[in-house]
């Protein structure tokens, strides 16, 4: 019998689709799940069925989400316990068999801070982390474990906690921030200061912060030091999640150590007189001095004189002072008998014209009258108790020698201007 081809066609496609749903097999339901599975977290189920599978329905009892029909679905359980997953996987009209695993839920670790959120921090301080819960704490960043840490945080910084419970653990986090700065009104932070100078104020004028912690264990805003030896001090002050760190330097100028000698020198004469330790010299008074503003001068007093020498040193010119006393000898080579006050000059000093008022008897009482060289000038005989002299010489340091009728003699300075 002689077929028409366009049925002989229509009956091959016949038999070809018999035979293949002859031969075609159920897909057959299979699938693994995470190694480790802890409440509270992320679980993967990987579909592993046979005879390729073009649809999947899950089954996940007392999970979230408690059903899928993706392939390989996610799943967390809230609580720790046994649960029951079930498969069915199926392919165009054939559907193969359920397939049931028994899961099992570890308890993930339930962490608690003791300090939790965000801590405000000055820079010079740390913080303690402490956490409860689990039995293995490692915190980031820094890798430090312990369920207590203590960190000192250069900047701002988040803490993460990643703690443990046998195969499970949780995450927690907390921020520790540091605190601007602020400004607060303080004493000079740069004092220079001099060894005799009083007692040195360091600190702040306006004590506006909570607390003040100072290098050398004060607690109050400023407090006064001896300036005897250079010293920094620094303070930590906070305010309300503000914070300031200051530090003060005191600069001690040692005082100059001034040295000069006494001098014994003739009337008319002059000495040097030398200071040291100092960079800035000043002598008083200035009389006899040939310059008072440098180290070395040349006294020449025309009296007995105390000099005083003040000396300054350093960047603030720290000072010290120093006294010589510079005594003027007559130097006549003759005797100085001072032991009977027999004659009386006045008014001493003067301009030339002065009186002698002797004491003892006036007959044959002889004036002598000698310059700062030792030279006479005057020789005369003194006729009454009060004699009248008036004599044109120059300025200067004079000696007048009185010589009485038993030849003692005795000398005293006149002064002329």
């Amino acid at each position: 019998m002689n077929l028409p081809d366009q049925l002989k066609k229509g009956i091959f496609i016949l038999l070809k689709l018999l035979a293949a749903g002859f031969y075609a097999q159920p897909p057959t339901a299979s699938f693994t799940t995470s190694v480790i599975k802890c409440s509270g977290q992320s679980i993967i189920f990987t579909d592993q069925s046979g005879n390729a599978p073009t649809a999947w329905s899950w089954s996940f009892p007392g999970g979230s989400p408690s059903s899928s029909n993706v392939q390989n679905p996610t799943v967390s359980y809230t609580a720790a316990g046994i649960y029951t997953v079930t498969l069915l996987a199926s392919a165009s009209n054939f559907t193969g068999a359920p397939v049931s695993q028994t899961i099992t839920i570890a308890p993930s670790p339930t962490v608690s801070f003791t300090h939790p959120g965000v801590q405000t921090l000055c820079s010079w301080e740390s913080a303690t982390l402490s956490a409860a819960g689990a039995n293995i704490y490692t915190w980031f960043p820094g890798a430090l474990t312990g369920a207590t840490v203590l960190v000192s945080p250069p900047v701002s910084a988040a803490y993460t906690l990643v703690a443990t419970t046998g195969s499970c653990n949780t995450p927690a986090s907390t921020s520790l921030t540091l605190a601007p700065t602020f400004t607060i009104l303080s004493f000079p932070t740069t004092i220079t200061a001099c060894t005799t100078d009083y007692a040195i104020t360091i600190g702040f004028q306006s004590p506006s912060a909570i607390s003040f912690s100072w290098s050398n264990g004060n607690t109050v805003p400023s407090f006064t030091v001896l300036p005897l030896f250079n010293q920094s001090y620094t303070c930590c002050v906070k305010g309300i999640n503000t914070c300031k760190i200051d530090t003060y330097d005191l600069i001690v100028v040692p005082t100059p150590t001034i040295v000069i000698n006494p001098a014994v020198i003739c009337a008319g004469a002059s000495t040097m007189l030398s200071a040291s330790g100092a960079l800035v010299y000043s002598w008083t008074p200035s009389t006899g001095i040939n310059s008072p503003g440098i180290a070395c001068v040349t006294a020449n007093p025309l009296v007995s004189t105390i000099y005083t020498v003040t000396g300054k040193s350093g960047s603030i010119l720290c000072s010290n002072s120093a006294t010589v006393n510079i005594s003027v000898d007559a130097c006549l080579g003759i005797p100085m008998l001072t032991a009977v006050e027999n004659f009386e000059i006045f008014p001493n000093p003067n301009a030339g014209s002065f009186s002698i008022k002797l004491e003892t008897n006036t007959a044959k009482s002889v004036l002598e009258v000698y310059n700062a060289n030792g030279e006479k000038i005057f020789s005369g005989r003194l006729t009454s108790e009060v004699n009248e002299l008036s004599f044109k010489i120059s300025s200067g340091i004079y000696y007048a020698r009185i010589i009485n009728s038993d030849n003692s003699p005795t000398v005293k300075k006149i002064v002329i201007r």
